[in-house]
């Protein structure tokens, strides 16, 4: 066979992979230490008879001997070396590129090289992971191994590796079971190793890659190594790694700020529906859509609802025009932007429709300079910069699952339920006190903002007298109502010092960091994966007050978009060193898995 294989004269390496392929032959029938004259194994027989029989087919290849295949004078030359190497072999290749004068370039193939890799590469990377130990056993002396490597009984076998001892010689496993290469996961050459074997496996988790690679070697802090790989593993991290958070940001100032008396000075809007309702009273009604437009005080939590026929922009600016009419004209007003309506349920894409509209978008504006009103949107696909009025709807919707009879409402009868949920939503307490008895007037509460009471509670008598009275009783309606605000800039404002979620700060990220962008339009029976989710580079940063990035603007298929953190996955960042993720502090020899 040596013969035979020596027979193929390749000076140039164009054939380096058919010669390859059966040197890493030859060199696996050694390593089972066969002598010349014993028979080969019938499963290696096969692979050597299917290279001879497929050695005729080279003279069907030709390469052009010309290093310039056009006659166009040449205006620059190019060489490209590519290399790669395996734990069975290693090779390169060089190109000669031309660029000619009539724009035509020509690439031709100048030579390639091709080694089966030795074992002198694993014993080389052992002498810099352990020189003392290799150095003594080199020199069959006395060997005063670490305490943390005694357990391993290591020895040097025929080809200078070293290999742990251990207790498994009277077992069934090949030999390279029982006495597994050492090696350490700090070396460039195990780190490779690995990688390869990563790769191989089709990036599989750290337990599997373990159990393979345990049969060959006994690897170090591999687990560590392993962790350090996928890491840096664009594939693994498209795959696996888990969307960003930030600290959760201070309370805006929308949220407490007193400085006006007043509640919906600032308030939020959020949508809800459809919900069927029946026009006339046959018996057989016609049935429309109908939506429900929520506004939320963003200090006092205090509720209104206004019934809406349909989402044009038209019946949305009556809406809100109904309800300044009745609660005050606010001095800013904050929304989704309707991107955020995308993954929720179909019937949520007439909402999603009129916020995206341009005719809604004029009237917004047109609004906010007449009116003076500041309107803000949240970025796009993050509803949870909007809470408070999500919470507000689920509130809702909760007590219309309760309260709603099995058959459907007229337009007239429906207004009337959602008074009830309005006022009742406006009767929860601010401040849980586990002393309050039901009805209890100093539980605080949204409708305290608005009429001085709950407004589920009884009105309390009037005062019977003269105008004098009727003054005494104006000032004491104007000190319970400072008595409220003082209360709520007191009790309840404590409340909301705590941070529910989101307790630890993360790194900000950068202008050029690599990014995936979660995508929640997708079915799920259409994404095998979230390799499918595109990629995008981050152009723009916004910190908060606190010095925290929680939006970006991406640069996505030639488009930019506005992003909060938690549709993100960063990817890696050009400018940070990804290698402290690799790092090893420590040694740990006693199990090679940590």
């Amino acid at each position: 066979m040596a013969s035979a294989a020596a027979k193929v004269f390749d000076i140039m390496g164009w054939f380096g992979p058919v010669i390859l392929t059966i040197h890493a032959f030859l060199q696996h029938l050694w390593k089972l230490k066969l002598n010349w004259d014993d028979p080969i194994p019938q499963e290696h027989l096969t692979v050597w008879n299917k290279w001879s029989s497929d050695l005729h087919l080279l003279s069907d290849h030709a390469i052009p001997r010309p290093l310039f295949l056009s006659l166009s004078p040449i205006i620059d030359r190019q060489l490209h070396l590519f290399t790669d190497a395996s734990e069975k072999g290693y090779g390169g290749v060089v190109y000669l590129r031309s660029i000619h004068e009539d724009t035509s370039i020509s690439v031709t193939l100048l030579t390639s090289k091709a080694r089966v890799t030795h074992s002198l590469f694993i014993s080389l990377a052992q002498q810099e992971s352990f020189p003392e130990i290799f150095s003594q056993l080199k020199s069959k002396e006395s060997v005063s191994q670490p305490r943390r490597f005694a357990s391993l009984n290591l020895f040097l076998d025929e080809t200078k590796t070293m290999r742990v001892g251990g207790r498994l010689q009277q077992s069934n496993l090949p030999y390279s079971s029982q006495h597994p290469i050492l090696l350490h996961g700090k070396s460039n050459f195990t780190r490779l190793l690995v990688n390869q074997r990563h790769k191989d496996c089709h990036h599989a988790g750290p337990g599997t890659l373990i159990a393979i690679l345990s049969t060959d070697f006994y690897i170090i802090s591999l687990r560590r190594l392993i962790k350090s790989i996928s890491y840096q593993c664009v594939t693994c991290r498209r795959s696996y790694s888990k969307t960003l958070h930030q600290l959760m940001g201070h309370l805006p100032s929308d949220r407490v700020d007193n400085s006006s008396p007043f509640p919906f000075q600032r308030v939020g809007l959020d949508f809800a529906g459809p919900f069927l309702i029946r026009q006339g009273h046959t018996r057989r009604p016609v049935k429309v859509k109908s939506y429900i437009c929520l506004f939320v005080c963003l200090r006092t939590r205090a509720i209104h609802l206004e019934l809406c026929l349909d989402l044009t922009t038209e019946t949305f600016l009556a809406a809100l025009s109904r309800f300044t009419d009745r609660r005050g004209l606010p001095s800013s007003i904050h929304s989704d932007n309707g991107k955020n309506l995308v993954g929720a349920a179909r019937e949520l894409t007439e909402c999603y429709a009129l916020l995206q509209s341009n005719n809604f978008r004029q009237a917004i504006s047109h609004l906010a300079t007449i009116q003076r009103i500041e309107w803000h949107f949240s970025p796009a696909r993050a509803p949870h910069f909007g809470g408070l009025w999500e919470a507000g709807v689920k509130s809702m919707k909760t007590l219309l699952r309760k309260i709603l009879p099995e058959h459907f409402l007229t337009y007239e009868e429906f207004v009337t339920i959602l008074t009830h949920v309005e006022a009742t939503l406006n009767s929860r307490p601010l401040i849980r006190d586990e002393t309050a008895t039901p009805g209890d007037e100093d539980i605080l509460t949204p409708g305290h903002f608005i009429i001085g009471r709950s407004l589920l509670s009884f009105p309390q008598r009037p005062p019977a007298g003269d105008s004098p009275q009727l003054l005494k009783r104006w000032d004491k309606i104007k000190c319970l109502s400072q008595l409220v605000w003082q209360r709520w800039r007191r009790v309840y404002l404590q409340t909301l010092q705590a941070r529910q979620k989101w307790l630890k700060s993360t790194t900000n990220l950068k202008v050029g960091d690599c990014v995936i962008i979660k995508d929640d339009t997708l079915k799920k029976e259409d994404v095998p994966s979230l390799r499918i989710w595109p990629l995008a580079i981050i152009v723009k940063t916004y910190p908060g007050k606190d010095g925290h990035v929680r939006a970006v603007d991406l640069r996505c298929n030639g488009h930019v978009y506005n992003r909060d953190l938690l549709k993100i996955v960063k990817l890696f960042s050009p400018t940070s060193d990804e290698q402290s993720s690799s790092s090893f502090v420590g040694e740990d020899v006693e199990d090679q898995r940590s």
